[in-house]
């Protein structure tokens, strides 16, 4: 048991760990336009990401792939901004059709998967070879586990802004998706191969 809950630990910290805010960053774009009723299709979407990631794990950890660091760190700031680029499109009214739906999932396990990929030689490393099942199962599980306790502060967030502070959506969504930008663009060229 104490194994696992080492990679619990791990999974963790990686999502909170404020020295590199893309997980954080990507989030906030993900969860701005989600009221708290429909926090199901979140979790949903979160849990893709999960995925996304430990199928790269897996993969890296295999030596089934290899990225390169300053192409996956530059993908990585590319997937948040086009998440926040989205946001930035979605009509006043909120109806979601099914295929940008489809687009957000496809894009979130896409982004796992490249995260997953930048961190993968750093798991490979810590990871015990004879608990390599027990070791993915609990990191993916402190991944979501903090995932979710990003997520809901957010949702809580957005309600406050919709209902007390009676702040429009689209608005909010604006703001909150354009002010993550910023760091995005500025992470995008300092991770350009080349730059």
């Amino acid at each position: 048991m104490s194994q696992i809950g080492f990679y619990l630990e791990l999974g963790f910290d990686h999502v909170l760990d404020l020295k590199a805010l893309d997980h954080l960053l990507f989030l906030i774009v993900l969860t701005l336009p989600f009221s708290y009723v429909r926090w199901k299709d979140l979790l949903i979407i979160v849990s893709i990401f999960t995925i996304g990631h430990t199928i790269s794990l897996v993969a890296v950890y295999a030596e089934w792939i290899r990225g390169s660091t300053s192409w996956v760190e530059f993908l990585i700031a590319l997937s948040i901004g086009v998440v926040a680029s989205r946001n930035l499109l979605i009509d006043k009214k909120f109806k979601l059709p099914q295929s940008r739906k489809g687009f957000l999932n496809i894009v979130t396990l896409i982004f796992g998967i490249i995260h997953g990929l930048g961190f993968g030689g750093y798991f490979r490393q810590v990871v015990a070879t004879d608990h390599n099942f027990i070791s993915l199962l609990g990191f993916a599980l402190g991944i979501e586990i903090s995932q979710v306790l990003i997520v809901v502060p957010i949702l809580g967030l957005n309600f406050l802004v919709y209902r007390i502070l009676k702040i429009r959506e689209h608005i909010w969504i604006l703001v909150g998706s354009g002010l993550v930008l910023i760091p995005v663009f500025r992470m995008m060229l300092k991770a350009w191969p080349g730059f």
